[in-house]
């Protein structure tokens, strides 16, 4: 009788093998299908957290008050907020895929792909104003802000807020309106003032120094205190009328009317001179521009405004006033030699003067300047852009 030997004997019949592969494919699909759950709710929650942060983010960008807008690299509108919308007048699906051609005049558009194709090229900000027709069908004013933002992948898009500022501008309007119109009733009263002054003070002081003459004529040889007292008197009255004069030139320079600007500000350097010593020079070139020739008051009191303060303040010995015009601008500087300030921590008489100084200079549409510090002295400078005019330097020798 043979008996047969087997190496590594399995414990296990094969109906044994066969129920132990079916708990092992059921664990392992038992396994799975948690793994599947686990991920189910894990994907669940996320998308639950973007919609919420999504739903966040709207919530969000449709609280602002100004429009807000995306455009992708082909200038189409990506994203528009509630503001976006009322300002277009067309709900969000119609604004979404559109471009500038739905809702600006064609020039308007025009203008507008060309600043947002040098956006993308240069990158950076950008800011400019646009007028355009609103939904009301007035004209209004619209500041642009945009910026370029490139995504992870490298796409291109545009980033931008309107923002209406129809009734800042036209407040502006009536505030620079209001200051023209106070500016002018000052003038008036400055000007009444001095024909006052001129016309009964200073007529009734030089009376009064004709009639002490006239008695002091008739005075006797041997009255010789008598005569000093008249002398006195004299003198008193002749400071009188030329603190009068000066009174009336400061309200208003008869040279102002009479020969113009250039007159005006020499007459004012002169008398600079004679009270205070300083050495004066006028650099003049050109006559003035017709646009410019109508606001010569407001030239003059900024130059008579400067001269005070470097009569007040400055120390200085060397005062110089320079004019000239281009075609496209008119420039004024006064510069002095003198103690200079620190212009951030001036005094406050000063900064009232200077202010002055600005309020003037923006009812002429220009701006004003003024460069100093610590014993470097200090310049103002008045630049006037014309509306009109051609890049050609004006100036001509005095």
């Amino acid at each position: 009788m043979k008996t047969h030997r087997h190496d590594n004997p399995s414990p296990y019949l094969p109906q044994d093998l066969q129920q132990l592969n079916r708990r092992q494919l059921q664990n392992q699909w038992d396994h799975l299908q948690e793994l599947i759950e686990t991920r189910t709710r894990q994907l669940q929650a996320t998308e639950q957290a973007l919609r919420q942060s999504q739903d966040f983010l709207d919530k969000i960008i449709n609280s602002l008050a100004d429009p807000l807008f995306v455009k992708d690299a082909s200038f189409r509108y990506i994203l528009a907020n509630d503001a976006a919308c009322t300002l277009a007048a067309q709900p969000r699906q119609q604004i979404i895929g559109s471009s500038d051609e739905l809702f600006f005049p064609p020039e308007t558009a025009a203008f507008i792909h060309e600043k947002d194709s040098q956006l993308l090229q240069q990158g950076g900000q950008m800011r400019y104003e646009l007028q355009t027709p609103g939904p009301d069908g007035d004209n209004c004013t619209l500041q642009v802000r945009k910026s370029r933002y490139i995504d992870p992948q490298g796409g291109a898009f545009i980033v931008g807020i309107i923002r209406d500022v129809t009734e800042h501008i036209v407040a502006e309007q009536q505030k620079s309106n209001y200051a023209r119109h106070l500016n002018e009733a000052i003038e008036q009263e400055r000007s009444r003032l001095s024909r006052e002054l001129h016309d009964g003070l200073g007529h009734a002081l030089t009376e009064q120094s004709f009639l002490l003459k006239r008695l002091q004529g008739s005075l006797p040889d041997n009255g010789t205190s008598v005569r000093q007292t008249f002398d006195l008197l004299q003198q008193g009255t002749r400071q009188m009328v030329q603190t009068v004069q000066r009174l009336c030139s400061n309200l208003r320079p008869s040279l102002l009317d009479d020969l113009g600007l250039e007159a005006a500000i020499e007459w004012l350097l002169e008398d600079m001179h004679r009270t205070c010593g300083i050495n004066v020079t006028l650099s003049w070139h050109g006559p003035l521009a017709p646009e410019i020739e109508q606001h010569s008051t407001e030239l003059f009191r900024i130059v008579q405004e400067s001269a005070n303060n470097i009569m007040k303040h400055s120390r200085a010995d060397q005062v110089a006033v320079l004019f000239y015009q281009t075609g496209t601008s008119t420039v004024l500087e006064i510069s002095d030699n003198g103690c200079g300030f620190t212009t951030s921590a001036a005094p406050s008489c000063r900064s009232f003067g200077i202010i002055g100084m600005q309020e003037r200079a923006a009812l002429l549409g220009g701006s004003l300047q003024i460069c100093s510090s610590p014993n470097q002295g200090t310049t103002v400078r008045l630049l006037i852009q014309h509306q009109s005019g051609e890049e050609t330097d004006a100036r001509s020798d005095r």
